[in-house]
């Protein structure tokens, strides 16, 4: 008896996204392009508490229908009606392609670690590429400026107050290609060159990539994810050009927890992108992650340390319409310990409280995982 080969996974594109103009044109454009593909586009309306899903090919809309979750929110929605969409329609082999518009500030990450992570997925279908569709007019205010999604109307629940910034530049930090459909200025570009993962295509000209060579490539999940983990040890490419400024701030030594409360503030406002990681001699068992734009900071605990040697790292870029830049070091250095004080009590030390409890837990109980959520407490 003869076997069948299996066929191969179809693949997909991945849209993401905070301004549904920019990605219904980058999403428009790869449906033009690609007269074989089928689009899944989800919508959340945080007014109506509803997910939208449509589904459409080079014919027109297949279906259109309201779905209800049992918990408005991106999880939900991925998991109750995204992939099964996805796996549905890949499982009929209509279509050589899926491109898949997700809601607006929704991120790929959970969606492609799905993937990766689901042998019978991985069957049907493999991510391409994902791709992060910006507005150039807005783009640097959006990264660097105070707007929250609520502002903007990107919001995905209601009373979403995350920042514009923070939740853009962690799709584009994952992104495979970022496509500015209206072009940038010199300023945006460079931005996106200092925060996109080494090796993602920046397209800001007239003529972005072509849809075709979206599908030739795979995402590799692996890579996106150490590119935006919490914890990052390899070294950063100095930033080129002169219309934005990085530093790398890095120590081997934990922050004095009064200190470092003090500072935070002044540290996580401005006009600028913050993100990484840092350790609390109070915790010293903890991975804390800051994550940070344009004033909006969320920090939280999201691993332990284990054996892994400890690390304080916070990388912040900005432009030059920032004054604080020659402050952020100093500040970050104040909030170390000093020589002094690890020899006087080293950097682990025993307390019953520190001040962080609303934002980092309980020190009793800190020793133990949490989940940084996008809606963490923010100090």
């Amino acid at each position: 008896m003869s076997r069948h080969p299996r066929p191969a996974p179809i693949p997909l594109i991945v849209v993401t996204g905070i301004h549904a103009p920019s990605m219904a044109a980058v999403t428009v454009g790869l449906q033009w392009d690609l007269p074989r593909a089928v689009v899944v586009r989800h919508h959340i309306d945080p007014e109506t508490a509803s997910l939208t899903r449509t589904v459409s090919d080079s014919g027109g809309v297949i279906e259109e229908e309201v779905v209800s979750l049992d918990h408005l929110c991106i999880g939900c929605a991925l998991r109750e009606d995204i992939l099964p969409t996805i796996e549905r329609l890949a499982g009929q082999r209509r279509w050589e392609s899926i491109v898949v518009h997700l809601p607006l500030s929704a991120e790929a990450r959970h969606l492609c670690r799905t993937i990766a992570d689901s042998r019978d997925l991985r069957r049907l279908v493999r991510v391409a590429t994902v791709v992060t569709a910006l507005r150039g007019s807005s783009l640097t205010e959006d990264l660097l400026g105070s707007a929250s999604l609520v502002d903007v109307g990107a919001e995905a629940v209601p009373d979403d107050d995350r920042g514009v910034g923070e939740v853009l530049a962690g799709q584009l930090e994952y992104a495979d290609a970022l496509i500015c459909v209206d072009g940038a200025d010199q300023t945006a570009s460079e931005l996106l060159a200092a925060l996109a993962r080494p090796g993602a295509g920046i397209h800001t000209g007239l003529f972005g990539p072509s849809a075709a060579e979206l599908l030739t490539t795979d995402h590799d999940t692996a890579r996106s994810e150490a590119w935006t983990a919490t914890v990052r040890r390899e070294p950063l490419a100095p930033p080129a050009g002169r219309q934005v400024w990085q530093l790398d701030l890095v120590a081997e030594r934990p922050f004095h927890p009064e200190r470092f409360m003090a500072e935070i503030e002044a540290l996580g406002s401005g006009r600028h992108r913050s993100r990484g990681c840092f350790w609390l001699a109070s915790r010293p068992h903890e991975v804390c992650a800051w994550e940070g734009s344009g004033g909006h900071l969320s920090i939280g605990v999201v691993d332990a340390w284990q054996d892994e040697r400890p690390l304080t790292r916070l990388v912040i870029t900005g432009d030059w319409s920032s004054e604080q830049v020659n402050q952020l070091a100093v500040r970050f250095h104040r909030c170390l310990l000093t020589d002094a004080e690890l020899a006087e009590r080293g950097a682990r030390w025993r307390v019953a409280e520190d001040g962080f409890e609303p934002w980092l837990g309980p020190i009793e109980t800190a020793a133990f995982p949490l989940t940084l959520h996008s809606d963490a407490p923010r100090p």
